[in-house]
């Protein structure tokens, strides 16, 4: 049962690099994109054997990035107090395109009161403000720079066998393991600051 539970909207404007720092953030995966959609080239997706020639390893191992970004969003936020995550939204994104804007609301379960956090740029400090303490959960996870063993989509296509196999390829099936590099979006909490906007949406006043 929640206790003054308080909401938030949180936006997040979009930064990608090169690899490792590419992808931005986003709650999907490149097997969710591909499950649920028509591809850019009119091909329809809605089955994995069924690639798109734009669909490369590269944009799959980005798309892998951005969901581990969002994961160690909800992660560090976890750490701080309990939150419920609806309404996510990936503006412009797609199974090769990284989103412009990452929005998601937060319902803050026991209320602002729960909210404080450590201020690493002052050490000694706490951070009590209810949407300070959220940006910085967020900022922390978009400057990680982490290595996971991660599942990623290799759309690959293997060379076919048989009579066919010099002009015939097929695709990979399923996912292959790897160790993944996966880079800040941001260089420091300042500049990941910045690039979030925190709205309340509803603070109980007892």
């Amino acid at each position: 049962m929640t206790s003054n539970p308080s909401f938030y909207r949180i936006s997040i404007s979009g930064s990608s690099g090169s690899a490792p720092n590419d992808g931005f953030v986003d709650n999907l995966r490149m097997e969710d994109y591909l499950s649920n959609s028509v591809g850019a080239d009119g091909i329809n997706e809605s089955s994995l054997d069924n690639f798109s020639p734009t669909v490369t390893l590269t944009n799959s191992l980005a798309k892998r990035r951005a969901n581990i970004r969002y994961n160690g969003i909800v992660a560090q936020m976890g750490l701080v107090t309990t939150i419920y995550i609806s309404n996510v939204v990936a503006f412009g994104a797609n199974a090769t395109t990284p989103a412009t804007t990452f929005n998601f609301d937060v319902l803050v379960d026991h209320g602002d009161g729960s909210l404080a956090t450590w201020d690493e740029n002052n050490p000694g400090t706490v951070i009590t403000n209810s949407v300070a303490v959220l940006a910085r959960t967020v900022s922390r996870a978009l400057i990680a720079n982490v290595t996971v063993q991660a599942d990623v989509l290799d759309p690959t296509a293997n060379t076919g066998t048989g009579v066919l196999a010099s002009s015939k390829s097929v695709p990979r099936y399923g996912v292959r393991y790897e160790s993944l590099s996966v880079g800040p979006v941001y260089s420091t909490l300042t500049t990941a600051n910045a690039a979030i906007t925190v709205t309340p949406l509803y603070q109980p006043t007892s």
